[in-house]
């Protein structure tokens, strides 16, 4: 069990890096995606690639 909490602890700290990270590239304030990513989690991230108007 604990060995699966720890995987997705894992995977949620790696998305929110991935978010930022991605925000950081594309132009966007990484403070902010970091923050949504982390209580949004893969929305955050499917957010992230949808093109700004």
């Amino acid at each position: 069990m604990e060995l699966i909490v720890g995987f997705f602890c894992i995977l949620f700290a790696l998305g929110i890096s991935i978010a930022t990270i991605l925000a950081s590239r594309k132009g966007r304030n990484s403070v902010n995606w970091f923050f949504l990513s982390l209580f949004w989690g893969i929305v955050g991230l499917i957010v992230l690639h949808v093109p700004s108007i």
